[in-house]
Formats: structure tokens, sequence, C-alpha cells
């Protein structure tokens, strides 16, 4: 079973005609001139008992780059809105732990004016179409505590 970054990505592979997409901390070299990276910032884990729903969520930064300013910004589009609109709830992962979980919903926008991009390979001219995603994913509850939802 994918963990939650294969997950996304092999989900952006079915839809974009891209050379790559790639989780991690480093694009790999020879990685042509169109390509989408993801990278996981950060993460939101519930810890009150009163979570019935086992509701959490980790932050991706998104970066969507091309040569090419148009096809950067066509492609950063459509990743937008494939992100928001496909059920991945469909496509179980694995936590860190071995959990079973799914993909509740993804929360896209773009990166502020302050965001540095971290996945180009070089210093070439490339244009980057940056995206902060915050992706809200749940498992089932071993045993729910407190009242339950009325």
């Amino acid at each position: 079973m994918l963990d939650i970054m294969e997950a996304i990505r092999a989900y952006l592979l079915t839809l974009a005609n891209l050379s790559g997409v790639h989780v991690g901390e480093v694009v790999p070299e020879g990685t042509g001139e169109t390509y989408v990276w993801l990278n996981r910032s950060g993460e939101t884990v519930t810890d009150e008992l009163s979570n019935v729903y086992d509701i959490d969520g980790i932050s991706v930064d998104v970066e969507v780059v091309s040569e090419d300013i148009d096809t950067c910004r066509l492609l950063t589009r459509a990743v937008k809105f494939w992100l928001r609109r496909y059920p991945l709830h469909s496509q179980p992962f694995q936590d860190d732990f071995g959990n079973t979980r799914t993909i509740h919903a993804f929360r896209v926008e773009d990166h502020d004016d302050n965001y540095i991009p971290k996945g180009l390979q070089d210093d070439s001219e490339l244009h980057v179409g940056a995206l902060s995603v915050e992706v809200m994913y749940s498992g089932v509850c071993s045993q729910a505590v407190g009242p339950g939802p009325t």
C-alpha cells in the first residue's frame, strides 16, 4: 500500500502529461523541463480524546516547474483543479505507523510572495507555480471516547 505522498504522486501522474512528478527533498538530475515536485512540509495531529472522527492532516508544498511560463501557469491551474475535485478517499494509504487511512479533502492555495521554491534542479531560468496544500485524512477510530455525533 502506498504512503500518502506516493498516493498523491500516483494520482497526479495519471492525469498529467508530465515528464515527472517527484516526491522528496531533491529533484533527480536529468528531470525534464516540465515537472511537478511535492514535499511534505508539516503535519497536524489531533490529540484530543473527543476526536471521534480521528481527523489529521499534512501540509504539502507543490511546485509546478516549466521553462515556458504559459505551460507553468496552465499546469498550476490544472493541478489546483485536480486536487480540489478528485475523490482520493477511494484510494487508501498507509501512515507512518502502518495504519490504513483515507484522504477526505485537499485545501489548495497559492503560496504567498515570500515563498522560496525548493524543488528547482539548478539556477536555470525556470518558472515555478507554488501551491500550499493541506491534506485532511482519517482512519478508523479504534475506540470512540466521549459523546459521539448527534
